[in-house]
């Protein structure tokens, strides 16, 4: 078994712990039992399993930390899919976010779905655009007259045709 321990200088603005902050160098250090490979192969071989340790915590994020259901095969769908949302995810870090959204690459999940998912939402939300003419201005221009409690609402009545029920609704009565 092999400890590797690396030295290096903070980046300004890191924080350091007690024992960092007392010479001013960063620490970190890693167990392996490869036994042959040179330092720099092992040192790079374990930086590229924290970029592992990232996707997988992205995808309990997504649903992967959550089962829905005791029984096995609603499980199984469920892992399915969230495998398929954390492989969506980093399709759309390493294609969609490309030029001005390079941001976005680096993100959180759930950043990243409000970003590309509420978007377009909101833009599809709006009301649509209405014309004003001369009459809805001069409507618009009018104060609203009050009703008293008294004054009687303007609503139709329904006629009688639309207010008897039709017999099969009175025979049904289940």
């Amino acid at each position: 078994m092999r400890v590797v321990v690396r030295r290096e200088r903070p980046h300004p603005g890191a924080q350091l712990s007690l024992f960092e902050e007392r010479d001013g160098w960063r620490y970190q250090a890693f167990v392996t039992n490869t036994a042959t490979g040179q330092l720099a192969f092992l040192e790079a071989r374990h930086r590229a399993h924290a970029r592992v340790e990232d996707r997988i915590r992205h995808a309990k994020d997504s649903g992967l930390g959550r089962f829905p259901s005791r029984e096995f095969t609603i499980n199984q769908t469920w892992l399915m899919l969230t495998a398929i949302a954390a492989d969506l995810t980093a399709w759309t870090r390493l294609l969609g976010c490309t030029g001005d959204a390079t941001v976005l690459a680096a993100c959180e999940p759930k950043a990243l779905r409000y970003r590309f998912l509420h978007v377009p939402a909101r833009l599809t939300e709006r009301p649509p655009v209405t014309r004003r003419t001369r009459r809805t201005a001069a409507r618009q221009r009018q104060p609203a007259k009050r009703r008293t409690p008294n004054q009687p609402s303007r609503r139709p009545r329904p006629s009688r045709r639309q207010r008897a029920r039709p017999a099969s609704l009175m025979n049904d009565r289940g």
